[in-house]
């Protein structure tokens, strides 16, 4: 009698909340959550052997939390599922997989062998973008080579003066209002990103199409214009509309590549050594590192599907980090003014060298001024602790024993999930109050995650300093170089007058949470 009661039960929350979701649709939403609560829940009593948790379940019983992923860590922390190492999470018919948790499962995660990461990303990917790329991307070992090669402190000095600085101040000056700080975000961030990453390659025109491709291409735009792209991502219909998508915002980069080659086809078929696969922006690095000098070929849509990926990393999260940033300040004017005086030299620099007004540019920028600011650091890590509930993904490629009645499958999909860290009161207490003091020691410099094993894992576990492997985010020089240039620039030259005193903050399961509502900021000029 029991188990009818759950399936009824299961059966109401996830029509109601999947109704409130998905306002269309209506009728198939009903009928299908009815089937799926059945079917999760047999099979959940059929094998007690590793707990298991139901997303639609806690969709429903989120209450004081709208975010759905701090939701699930709230979840994850109480008494019954605190202490284990591995949960099964079922969303039927979206997925099925592991969390793996806790110090034992953190470890095991990050440095089990059988593992995957690749897959486990293909996995995330491939199911809304299956059967747009004939090629997959360049590995991600390679990959990481590229930027690692590309990303250096000299070379991010240099794009802060030459590239984000011009940007964000023109963005500015065509603004004493905005209306949508989210929007406004997404559109400078993005321009940020794809001048630095095509300055060399790509002209005026192309990288504008390429920043409105990114924002068009965004699978959290698609997913917010049809939610069904994400529950039944292989309807034929849907992945033709994708591929449209795609198409559109890929012939721009197949142009760029086909261009570059064309115009340097003697000096690519002479590369012999790493030195010679250096490139003079992101995009050259890509296009050599794809390049086979012996054959005198290139896979387009290999380049292509790399480029794609990356380009989309450097917009995802910090778009939303410089809002949220920015709104805990607003909420904090104590921490807000720490950050504007230590910010002071940055300003000074500005106004001795003429760069505040619009179009202006340099060389470059002191990193010292923007990359060095502890209690700016420590803001944003803080910013990001408080908004990273989400997920890293895996696939095992072998059957994994976990202990005794716990054993992850053979391919599955397993997570790990930041949220079970940045909201557990004994690793961060009081953790949802913004305190950037997390992150500062006894003298007011930035420690990251240092304090605390397992105290952050934000940026791929870079800022943590765990022995767990390199898992490091490798853009996360530029992201961070991004998303403080543009707060910094914002707060040097502004005062800001939010429409509202604070903002409820909410994601489902991908990205950096974000407000629920459109933030409306006054920009009101300071005198410098």
């Amino acid at each position: 009698m029991e188990i009818w009661k759950e399936i009824a039960h299961n059966a109401e929350h996830g029509i109601k909340n999947l109704l409130e979701l998905t306002s269309e649709h209506k009728v198939t939403t009903a009928l299908s959550i009815v089937l799926v609560s059945l079917v999760v829940i047999l099979k959940a009593k059929r094998s007690n052997a590793i707990p298991t948790v139901n997303l639609w379940s806690v969709i429903y019983n989120m209450g004081k939390h709208p975010d759905l992923k701090t939701a699930l860590a709230h979840k994850l922390l109480e008494p019954n599922y605190k202490d284990e190492v591995l949960i099964k999470l079922t969303c039927f018919p979206i997925f099925s997989g592991y969390i793996l948790k806790n110090a034992d499962g953190n470890k095991l995660f990050y440095s089990h062998s059988g593992l995957n990461l690749e897959k486990g990303y293909e996995w995330l990917l491939g199911n809304i973008r299956s059967k747009v790329f004939k090629e997959k991307p360049i590995k991600v070992i390679e990959s990481v080579s590229v930027l690692t090669r590309l990303l250096k402190p000299a070379r991010l000095s240099e794009w802060a003066g030459r590239i984000l600085l011009p940007t964000i101040t023109e963005k500015l000056a065509q603004q004493s209002e905005i209306d949508d700080l989210l929007s406004f975000n997404y559109n400078t961030v993005s321009t940020m990103a794809i001048r630095s990453f095509t300055e060399y390659c790509a002209t005026p025109e192309q990288q504008q199409l390429l920043i409105e491709g990114v924002r068009e291409a965004d699978v959290e735009t698609m997913m917010n214009k049809n939610p069904w792209h994400m529950a039944f991502p292989n309807l034929p219909a849907l992945v033709n509309e994708r591929e449209r998508i795609y198409h559109k915002f890929t012939s721009t980069l197949e142009d760029i590549i086909v261009n570059y080659v064309t115009a340097h086809k003697e000096e690519l078929d002479s590369m012999t050594t790493k030195k010679d696969r250096d490139g003079q922006d992101l995009v050259s690095c890509i296009i050599r590192e794809a390049y086979d000098p012996i054959t005198q070929t290139i896979q387009i849509s290999n380049a292509v599907s790399t480029t794609a990926a990356l380009l989309d990393a450097a917009v995802l999260n910090q778009y939303i980090a410089t809002v949220t940033l920015l709104i805990h300040l607003n909420a904090h004017p104590d921490i807000k003014k720490q950050v504007e005086d230590a910010l002071q030299p940055l300003v000074r620099f500005l106004k001795d060298n003429d760069l505040l007004e619009p179009g202006r540019k340099c060389e470059s920028i002191p990193a010292d001024l923007v990359e060095n600011v502890d209690i700016l650091d420590a803001c944003l890590l803080e910013t990001v602790r408080i908004g990273s509930t989400g997920w890293t993904f895996r696939k095992s490629t072998k059957e994994i024993v976990v202990s005794e009645n716990r054993v992850i499958p053979n391919d599955a999909l397993v997570l790990n999930m930041q949220g079970l860290v940045h909201f557990d009161d004994k690793i961060n207490p009081d953790p949802y109050v913004f305190n950037p003091s997390r992150f500062l020691d006894e003298n007011g410099k930035c420690v990251g995650g240092a304090r605390a094993p397992h105290m952050f894992s934000g940026f791929g576990l870079g800022i943590c300093k765990l022995k767990l492997g390199k898992h490091v985010c490798t853009g996360m020089k530029f992201a961070s170089l991004q998303i403080k240039m543009l707060s910094a620039i914002i707060l040097c030259k502004y005062d800001l007058e939010f429409a509202k005193p604070d903002y409820t903050l909410t994601s489902m399961l991908l990205g950096l949470s974000k407000p629920t509502e459109k933030v409306s900021v006054k920009l009101i000029p300071k005198a410098l």
